[in-house]
């Protein structure tokens, strides 16, 4: 079957829930069918045993198998580091063990259990280094395996939504805000290269007090008077109050058949990219 007309299934790892949705093919691609499913994290467990679990589960269910599987996991299962260019490193294999040793020096000897990934796109730019567990990684894959999935990607949702709008910052400066249940990531970015990214937790019922946020990001980033243009996705907060000094601007995922970004908000992580 040619890749264009076989299904998709979008799986969103979160540690309250997971996501599944299921993508028919072809010249009009529509949502065919798409489950939210609740969990819960026991005490001591990693933060995405209780997704990984119920991934396991419904996969083995004929709605779910035979498809391309794509992978988004949440910002609360990667931790995010940017590594400057260096002339002194000759390939990708070098940029991620410069990457990795940089983990190290923040988190200690857990960062050697992770799995590092960069976005090397452009020569000469700071770079978005991504580090998951591997235990994580590896057991994606064996659930694809095991229920015929053929498994496309496993993306965080940071460059998932990242990359669903990457031609809005190639010009002038933005600071990009991307907000899910109990976290958020704040970066900066100029010409479209990445000045500034941090990623923290929020209270669990609690929207934030951007201008606060923001006022804080851009003093630790030395960042005043460079933009004070946002570009916002927080697919579940609802209306966003204006922001003083600030344009803020909405970043809202196009309709297509079987989704609406007012209706279907908690299914927008799955669906970057589709279409």
């Amino acid at each position: 079957m040619s890749p264009l007309w076989r299904d998709q299934l979008r799986i969103v790892l979160s540690p309250r829930q997971l996501l599944l949705l299921r993508l028919k093919r072809g010249l009009h691609p529509r949502v065919a069918a798409k489950n939210v499913i609740p969990c819960e994290c026991p005490p001591g467990a990693p933060a995405w045993d209780a997704a990984l679990k119920v991934f396991a589960a419904s996969a083995e269910k004929p709605e779910w198998r035979e498809a391309d599987a794509m992978v988004v996991l949440s910002n609360h299962f990667a931790r995010y580091l940017l590594t400057p260019w260096s002339d002194d490193l000759s390939d990708d294999r070098e940029h991620v063990e410069f990457a990795r040793h940089g983990f190290s020096r923040i988190y200690g000897q857990s960062a050697e259990q992770w799995e590092v990934r960069l976005a090397l796109d452009e020569v000469g730019a700071t770079h978005v280094a991504c580090a998951v567990d591997r235990q994580l990684i590896g057991s994606i894959r064996e659930i694809t395996q095991k229920n015929r999935l053929r498994l496309i990607s496993i993306q965080p949702y940071l460059m998932a939504a990242f990359n669903q709008w990457r031609d809005r910052f190639r010009e002038g400066s933005r600071w990009f805000v991307l907000a899910e249940h109990g976290r958020i990531c704040i970066a900066l970015l100029e010409h479209g290269r990445w000045r500034w990214l941090r990623c923290q937790r929020l209270p669990d019922e609690t929207r934030p007090e951007l201008p606060v946020l923001l006022e804080r990001e851009e003093h630790m980033a030395d960042a005043h008077g460079v933009s004070r243009t946002l570009l916002l996705h927080a697919p579940e907060w609802g209306t966003v109050p204006a922001i003083e000094g600030w344009t803020v601007q909405r970043l809202v995922l196009p309709a297509q058949e079987g989704f609406s970004a007012s209706t279907d908000a908690a299914f927008s992580m799955a669906i970057h990219g589709a279409g």
